[in-house]
């Protein structure tokens, strides 16, 4: 609790006026907690590569790069289950696009 506190203030403090701080920390908590200077590097990096970047390009950026290892980490979830890639596929349009809540490790292919 006391770390995921730890990264809600950093991201907080780093994409300050984007407001986006929750949204990224719910995008894929298991990655921040393993990765706590992710957010801080990679924004350094697309600050460098573009200076004028806003922070709300950062915000978005970093969102969708988390939407992007959480899905991967979701397809290798269900194929680890057996599942093919047209039902990987189908899960995966469900949860992101349908917006219904299932959990992955409870799927059955």
């Amino acid at each position: 609790v006391q770390t995921m506190q730890n990264i809600r203030s950093r991201l907080a403090s780093l994409l300050e006026g984007a407001g986006v701080s929750d949204e990224l920390l719910e995008m894929n908590p298991r990655f921040l907690l393993k990765h706590p200077n992710w957010a801080g590097n990679t924004a350094a990096k697309l600050r460098e590569e573009n200076p004028q970047i806003s922070q709300e390009e950062v915000a978005t950026a970093l969102t969708d790069m988390l939407r992007m290892k959480r899905m991967k980490q979701q397809a290798r979830i269900l194929a680890n289950k057996g599942c093919d890639t047209d039902a990987i596929e189908q899960k995966l349009k469900e949860y992101w696009v349908d917006d219904v809540e299932f959990a992955m490790k409870d799927v059955v292919c």
